[in-house]
């Protein structure tokens, strides 16, 4: 009797020849069963840079705004400029990955000196002035970012630290000078409120650039003063700043 019809039966009872030997065959898959096996996506955070600690420099036009302030005597703007140190905190520590281009809000205070000030020019009576006022001021803002752009705005507390005023006129007939200073700070209110709007643009680097608007709220002058320049209610201080900010820590 043949019995080489049993050989490949044997064959396949020897451990490791089915595997070896012989193709292995998987069951069909669903492609839904991969994804129904697949661990759920994270969102993952990415944590805001926080720019603890900056320096602020810039130039200002600045002028005195409000009522019968382009009449005669006619004021126009004087040059000044603006240094001190900034701090930004997020309000929030983290964003989702899945949104990068989300809006970021941040809170930011200053701490500033600024000059400002306005000319002024009586063409009749020959009289030409320039008044200085250096002022510590204290914004308080909030900024949005989308990308490496920014909006700003907020208030600003501000306190004079200084008045000098530089004046031309037709000669005295008893001095005969036509140049004059004074740095009397009598009818001028010292402290101040004011609104503030910038619209900038922060490298991620850090250097950064910013336009700045600046309005005061409070009378430039005390109430009832018989100042010259004061006669007139209702003036405040108003500057547009061009400002570069640099990061000192991250």
């Amino acid at each position: 009797m043949n019995y080489y019809f049993l050989c490949p039966l044997l064959l396949v009872g020897f451990p490791g020849f089915a595997q070896s030997a012989l193709p292995a065959v998987t069951a069909p898959t669903s492609p839904h069963s991969s994804m129904a096996t697949q661990a759920p996506i994270e969102r993952k955070a990415t944590r805001i840079p926080l720019t603890t600690l900056g320096i602020r420099v810039g130039g200002a036009l600045t002028q005195k705004a409000g009522d019968k302030v382009w009449r005669h005597p006619r004021t126009t703007f004087l040059p000044g400029g603006v240094l001190g140190l900034y701090r930004t905190i997020p309000f929030s520590w983290s964003r989702p990955t899945t949104h990068p281009t989300a809006v970021t809000f941040y809170f930011q205070h200053e701490l500033l000196l600024s000059m400002q000030g306005y000319r002024l020019r009586n063409a009749p009576t020959q009289y030409d002035a320039k008044l200085r006022m250096y002022y510590a001021c204290l914004p308080l803002l909030i900024t949005a970012f989308y990308h490496n752009a920014f909006l700003t705005a907020g208030l600003q507390g501000g306190y004079m630290l200084r008045v000098r005023e530089r004046f031309d006129h037709a000669p005295s007939p008893i001095s005969g000078a036509t140049v004059g200073y004074s740095a009397t700070m009598e009818g001028y209110q010292r402290a101040e409120a004011a609104y503030v709007a910038g619209i900038g643009y922060r490298a991620p680097a850090g250097l950064g650039v910013e336009v700045r608007y600046v309005r005061g709220l409070t009378s430039l002058y005390t109430k009832g003063t018989t100042q010259l320049y004061g006669s007139a209610k209702g003036q405040q201080n108003e500057s547009v700043q061009l400002q570069v900010s640099y990061p000192l820590i991250k």
